[in-house]
Formats: C-alpha cells, structure tokens, sequence
C-alpha cells in the first residue's frame, strides 16, 4: 500500500546505530512500515554505524534482507564512525553527510538512534509511526515555524536540573556547568542566548525527534567544532567530570538553537 504525504513534506531518515541487536528488533521494522505506507520518495535513509559496537557490512546486509522479504527497492548510505559522544557524535556524522549529499528537497528530518533504556526507546519512537507523520504534516501546514517535534511525554519544558551525588553537584551547580557549557557552543557560532531564550526555551529528552534542516543549515559551519567538544571513551557512560559532558548540553542546546532562531520545540501526546 502507497500513500502520498504532502509534496512540500520529505524526510531525511537519520539513524545512529550503536546497538545492531535494537536497530533490527525495534528500529528497522518501523522504518520498512514507514516505506510500505508512502511513496519511497518521501524519505531518505542514512545510516551511521558505530564501529566499536556494530559492524557496517552487517547492517548492510541487513537492510538488504528486509528489503529482499519486503519486496521493496529504496536507496540508503551507510557509514561508519568512532565512539565518540554516544548518539550526539552520530547525530553531527549524519548532518555531514547529509549536506555532502546536498539534495536540499528534504525539508525536515527524523533523527533516531538505539536507546538502550527500553521504555525510554519506545515511547520517543512514536517519530516512526504512520500516523504521527500524518499528524506532524497537519501541524506543518499549519505552522512554519516548528524547529524540534517530538514525543510529549519527554518534552522538558521546565529544563529539570539533577543533582549528582557522585560529583557532589547540586542542582543548582549542575545548571551552572550547563549554562557554561553553552556558552562554549556559542562561541563557536558567535551567538549569545539570552535571558528570554534561557528562560523559555524547551527541549526533547532522549534526542529522537523530527526536526526542521533549518537547523542543519545553522551548525553546518561549524559542525567539525561541536563533534570535537564530545568525549571519547570506552562504553556508552562517561567516567568523572565527563558526567556532565558536551553531549548532555547538546540535547537541551538544540531546543534553546531553536528558540534563538525563532523557531519552536513542539510535542504530541499520543
């Protein structure tokens, strides 16, 4: 079954893979659904591998196979990267390579990546769901300005701080590395937030959301810059100060970019 979305509505797919075992149980099926239901035109897959966990000729083989069961035919890139800032060094891989494809039809862009903690990983996918998009192309007509779309239920509109007992950071101290932090980002660009943007800005927890590649335009530039903020480490969890680390402040950053921009973070319940 084929279905046309709005022809203004194309999607780049953009999935960081860092777990091979989620990416075929839980993301992929919802991708082949996604080219099952509308025309393949509407989307663009890419696919970024994580080579300290995934291997690149097992996914491919594997978007192969579901494509052959699934009697569907639709390009896709494939790339590797290094395991550096989890699924924040994945999502600044896949922009790269987005703009090196350069095919500016696609207007907005899906960004998913393998969650490991489960309740959080199904819920933020709802970004997958046929009727989500058909929903978020409703919005989109009626609302230019959406920047980051996600799942209502990790919308952080009051930027809830947490306390760390491990560095004995309060609340309040942990705001604080934040703010600094995003001055550091800001510098790259030669932007400054200021109180309103800091105030009222919102954001998506988990970074799995719809966004708009107004956004991708924006950090482009300086894209190389912010990936070498984020650390590198061993396993997924950083040790010591780097509990705080860059690829934190990415994912409330984006939202307050958005806001600096003019644009909105938006949610819907499902």
């Amino acid at each position: 079954m084929s279905n046309q979305m709005n022809n203004q509505v194309k999607f780049n797919i953009l999935v960081f893979i860092g777990n091979p075992d989620i990416f075929k149980n839980s993301l992929l099926p919802k991708i082949i659904k996604l080219y099952q239901y509308f025309d393949k035109s509407k989307f663009c897959l890419y696919c970024c591998v994580n080579n300290k966990f995934s291997c690149k000729s097992d996914i491919d083989n594997l978007l192969k196979s579901n494509l052959g069961s699934n009697n569907l035919d639709f390009s896709y890139y494939l790339f590797e990267t290094i395991n550096k800032g989890a699924d924040i060094g994945g999502f600044f891989q896949l922009i790269k390579k987005v703009k090196e494809v350069n095919d500016n039809s696609y207007n907005y862009n899906i960004f998913i990546h393998t969650k490991s903690k489960d309740s959080w990983r199904e819920s933020l996918l709802v970004v997958l769901e046929v009727d989500y998009l058909l929903n978020f192309e409703q919005r989109i007509s009626e609302n230019k300005k959406i920047g980051i779309y996600g799942c209502h239920q990790w919308h952080n509109k009051n930027k809830r701080y947490s306390s760390n007992k491990q560095l004995k950071l309060s609340r309040q101290d942990s705001k604080q590395i934040y703010e600094e932090n995003f001055r550091t980002v800001n510098s790259l660009f030669q932007i400054n937030f200021n109180k309103q943007t800091l105030n009222k800005y919102s954001f998506i927890a988990g970074t799995i959301f719809i966004f708009n590649s107004q956004l991708i335009d924006f950090m482009f530039p300086k894209i190389d810059d912010c990936y070498q903020l984020l650390p590198s480490y061993d396993h997924w969890r950083p040790a010591g100060e780097d509990l705080i680390g860059f690829e934190y402040t990415f994912e409330r950053w984006f939202g307050a970019l958005c806001h600096h921009l003019g644009l909105q973070v938006l949610s819907e319940q499902t």
